[in-house]
């Protein structure tokens, strides 16, 4: 089983959700909260952020949960 986390659990902040979370093994994220507000209404530059860094450390974006 290939566990995950929604990355807001830890932090709205991607880049430290993602490092805390690949600290303890965890790589496959689901984005629902950033620093500028709920997910995809958030801040376009937010987002390409979050796809590069995710590219970057190679871990995976699982969904997006805009809440509709």
């Amino acid at each position: 089983m290939k566990l995950g986390i929604v990355s807001d659990e830890i932090s709205r902040d991607f880049s430290a959700a993602m490092r805390g979370a690949v600290s303890i093994g965890l790589r496959r994220f689901e984005v629902r909260f950033l620093k500028s507000g709920r997910a995809p209404m958030c801040d376009a530059s937010e987002l390409r952020e979050v796809e590069r860094l995710a590219r970057e450390e190679g871990v995976e974006i699982t969904g997006l949960a805009p809440g509709l």
